[in-house]
């Protein structure tokens, strides 16, 4: 991050804004777009990409619309051909007949998005809403529900709800407006569609991205009854409760850990739903999550009121990615003996952090 904060001030920010939108070269589009999505995770970047899309004319929310706007298309164009060849009673999927529905641009540009608004950076959630000193404003958050609509490809769909995930955490406005546009009853659709045999994982990761889109737009809502029952009117709650059970039956099988995963997320939306209502939505499946999941739960306060949080609390003996990548990669090779020697001194550090982590929960 050092060298790049230094960049920030020599004007790269800017400097990649408009090469992006200017460029028609698409690999130099694609290496511009991850450049900006490297120097997004440093926090004054996202002021300074704000403060120079809203002071200059840079088309750059034009080009990023451009790219929305081919993905809506392409994808509507494919699910109405789809439609007419299940009508015919033609077999197969319409993936390759030269309609655009994803690219790696598209799919960096929802990224970009995702990115300019995380860590509940309001400021941007609200301008990527409406640009007011624009003549052309676009709402982002509704084309990207849009899209949600009728995207086709797995990947864009993840890419498209962590997206949404990041416009709408904790700005009640954005969750007003992705409500009236229907998002609770495309996550329904999502939740409830069969898994393709040919993406089994695919299909429990975007199930667990729908749930944790769902469960941001009922957090902190048991101070908006209104906005609340909006969401609740539209929720199926049979459907989640049956998906759950679902992922839990296929743990241990391949694709078992996304399942997992899965299963959590589900089980945390119905655990914060019965504490809203006040009722038990959740029944037996804690009975079952507690023996084939560890969850645990804290309190937290927010804006004067206690919500209860739940967490996954890893096996005994799993370590982290983060430690397993520091122990494949940090052991001496010089020679058998060094790397023996390391590898015992690294192993006793890892245990020792496992221990203090153990404690600490």
């Amino acid at each position: 991050c050092s060298p790049a904060t230094s960049l920030l001030h020599l004007g790269l920010t800017e400097a990649l804004g408009s090469l992006m939108s200017s460029c028609e070269n698409d690999h130099i589009q694609e290496a511009v777009t991850e450049c900006l999505l490297s120097l997004l995770q440093i926090p004054t970047t996202k002021n300074r990409l704000r403060e120079y899309c809203q002071k200059t004319d840079e088309p750059l929310f034009e080009w990023v619309s451009e790219n929305i706007v081919a993905a809506i298309e392409g994808n509507n164009q494919l699910s109405m051909i789809q439609a007419m060849r299940d009508r015919a009673g033609v077999d197969g999927m319409t993936d390759d007949i030269g309609i655009v529905s994803s690219t790696p641009i598209i799919r960096l540009s929802i990224q970009l998005i995702g990115a300019m608004c995380e860590g509940q950076y309001t400021e941007m959630q609200n301008y990527l809403r409406l640009q007011d000193n624009k003549l052309v404003s676009h709402n982002f958050l509704v084309m990207l529900i849009r899209l949600l609509h009728c995207v086709r490809s797995g990947e864009l769909l993840m890419d498209t709800m962590k997206a949404i995930n990041s416009m709408i955490s904790a700005n009640d406005a954005a969750k007003e407006t992705a409500i009236e546009n229907d998002i609770v009853e495309i996550l329904n659709t999502i939740i409830a569609a069969e898994a393709p045999a040919n993406d089994f994982e695919n299909a429990q990761e975007i199930k667990a991205n729908a749930y944790a889109l769902l469960s941001t737009l009922v957090e902190q809502s048991n101070m908006l009854s209104e906005f609340y029952d909006k969401v609740r009117e539209e929720l199926d709650i049979y459907t989640l409760q049956s998906e759950i059970n679902s992922h839990l039956g296929l743990l241990g099988t391949e694709g078992g850990e996304k399942a997992q995963t899965a299963a959590f997320k589900g089980y945390a939306l119905l655990k914060k739903i019965s504490a809203l209502e006040k009722k038990d939505y959740v029944g037996k499946l804690d009975e079952e999550i507690s023996q084939k999941l560890k969850v645990g739960s804290v309190e937290v306060q927010w804006k004067g009121h206690l919500e209860k949080v739940y967490y996954p609390i890893p096996k005994s003996g799993q370590v982290r990615n983060k430690i397993r990548e520091e122990l494949k990669w940090g052991i001496d090779r010089k020679s058998k003996f060094d790397k023996q020697r390391d590898f015992l001194i690294w192993s006793q550090e890892v245990s020792l952090k496992s221990y203090i982590r153990l404690i600490k929960t």
